[in-house]
């Protein structure tokens, strides 16, 4: 069995800025997740997202972050399962649509939010690899 091992210091994450959806009250971001590291990284990836603006780093659970979306390099979208564990979100991205990440290659992935409980976040993005 493979374990989860933290590849946060390979990983380089940008963002958009929070993009409200017309007459919603969701407002969206892109997050890209490059592999700034000389050597492949393979998936599955789980990635996670805390509240860097809150004392204790939670996140309000089940009406902060209501969609993930995987953008694949042809454009082709999924929509991924958001969990929530002690006041962490969280989403796993299968090896299927990910496979490795090779040096500089990156994901996207399109978040969506609440408007009311949009919050800055940071992101400590985790990788599946074999050991």
């Amino acid at each position: 069995m493979q374990t989860l091992v933290d590849v946060s210091n390979k990983i380089k994450v940008s963002k958009t800025g929070l993009v409200h959806k017309p007459n919603t009250d969701l407002c969206v971001q892109t997050v890209t997740l490059t592999n700034g590291s000389a050597s492949a990284i393979t998936g599955p990836f789980f990635v996670t997202f805390n509240n860097s603006s809150s004392g204790n780093g939670q996140l309000p659970e089940g009406d902060f972050l209501t969609a993930v979306t995987f953008v694949s390099s042809t454009g082709v979208q999924t929509t991924l399962t958001v969990t929530y564990t002690n006041g962490v979100a969280g989403v796993f991205i299968p090896a299927n649509l990910i496979g490795s990440l090779a040096p500089g290659a990156s994901v996207k992935l399109n978040l969506t939010f609440q408007l009311d409980s949009a919050v800055a976040f940071v992101l400590a993005p985790k990788a599946n690899q074999d050991s």
